[in-house]
């Protein structure tokens, strides 16, 4: 926990190279760190800004920039995104008296509701603006009510009704988990079924080495990427075959592991030659997502033709979704399945996602509590995560 009584600073925008960065000055000596550092162009000087004024100058006169005073204690500086702006920020006011911290560290003095502060805490991390919404419901309060409506229920005996809510909850529990974390999508399969072509074509550009050589891929080829606004790591992997070659062994050794690792197997098989599937361990994979690559070597017709988009078929899963990666085609139906592997039942609009490890453990256990009848234990758990909270 920060000491109140002191001056922090802290990068608040996420890390990497950005065009604009911002840096916060919070603590009753923020106005005077600033001042120190910071010359206004023109205009009222720092000393006499209202509220809200972004004021245009030069940091140390060797930077320039903009400051916007949010309070006598809060003063927010706005500088060019590289590092090396950054950290002449940081450093000098650092010398003048501030102490350096964590983004997260700064939101415990800034706000006090544990739901807003964990969503505050993770929104820099959200790879996407589909996750980035999901945790700004919670931070503008909507999970809140939400607890607060059971709470009430568990208050007035209602059992039923809060147990209701927290299943809904708990229904999302996965989805919460990888608003700031993307799911992992491996690929497996026997040598030469078009693994690292799959992968390039999911991507859109040469992620992985193509060559017909089999054994090509013997270390595992990782790339994050978004698919219907779910961000998610595909993993080529090395294939899958009888080899007494101790590289490649290892390689198909990373490969099982990874099986076990991973949120979704994409079984990839060359459907040219269907019996490249008996290369695998049977039992070692859990519900894959088939594959079928090459269809272009099996019905060039449908390849050359139209790529219509068709919603998912009963079955279809197990029986495979055709593709061609050399080709690009297919690639929108695989990708629509597995998004929805991923996601089943996507939120409607005022659905609460709840968010972070801790939050989803305790709604799990409060709604474990409830269906045993331990409606007081279930009330602490939640009222950890309220103004309730003692």
């Amino acid at each position: 926990m920060l000491d109140p009584e002191l001056t922090h600073v802290t990068v608040m925008t996420p890390r990497g190279i950005g065009a604009i960065a911002s840096c916060l000055v919070l603590g009753p000596d923020a106005f005077r760190a600033v001042n120190d550092c910071f010359s206004p162009r023109r205009g009222k000087p720092l000393s006499v800004a209202d509220q809200g004024r972004v004021l245009f100058g030069d940091w140390q006169a060797a930077e320039e920039l903009l400051v916007c005073v949010r309070d006598e204690n809060s003063i927010e500086v706005h500088c060019h995104g590289g590092m090396a702006a950054v950290n002449v920020i940081i450093t000098s006011l650092v010398a003048v008296g501030c102490q350096q911290c964590e983004s997260e560290q700064l939101h415990e003095l800034l706000e006090s509701d544990p739901l807003v502060r964990l969503a505050g805490q993770l929104l820099p991390a959200a790879p996407t603006a589909r996750t980035a919404g999901l945790l700004l419901e919670q931070y503008r309060g909507g999970l809140a009510g939400t607890l607060q409506q059971i709470l009430q229920d568990l208050e007035r005996g209602e059992a039923s009704a809060a147990l209701s809510q927290l299943d809904q909850l708990c229904e999302f529990s996965d989805l919460g988990r990888h608003l700031v974390r993307p799911w992992r999508v491996c690929l497996v399969g026997a040598p030469n079924v078009g693994k690292s072509s799959l992968l390039n074509a999911l991507v859109g550009y040469q992620r992985a080495i193509v060559n017909d050589q089999a054994g090509t891929t013997r270390d595992q080829v990782t790339v994050t990427t978004v698919v219907d606004g779910w961000p998610l790591e595909l993993v080529d992997t090395a294939g899958l075959r009888d080899s007494d070659q101790p590289l490649e062994q290892a390689g198909m050794e990373l490969t099982r592991a990874c099986i076990e690792s991973v949120d979704v197997v994409l079984l990839v098989i060359d459907a040219s030659q269907p019996g490249s599937v008996n290369c695998l361990p049977s039992g070692q994979l859990e519900d894959p997502l088939l594959v079928l690559n090459k269809w272009d070597l099996v019905d060039a017709v449908a390849v050359a033709g139209p790529d219509r988009f068709e919603n998912s078929e009963p079955g279809e899963d197990h029986d495979g979704v055709r593709v061609s990666a050399t080709c690009g085609w297919g690639m929108e139906r695989l990708l629509d399945r597995l998004s929805r592997r991923l996601v089943p039942s996507p939120p409607v609009d005022g659905q609460q996602v709840p968010c972070g490890d801790e939050l989803i453990d305790a709604i799990s256990q409060a709604a474990r509590a409830v269906a045993c009848g331990e409606m007081e234990s279930a009330s602490r758990l939640l009222k950890y995560w309220t103004s309730l909270a003692p």
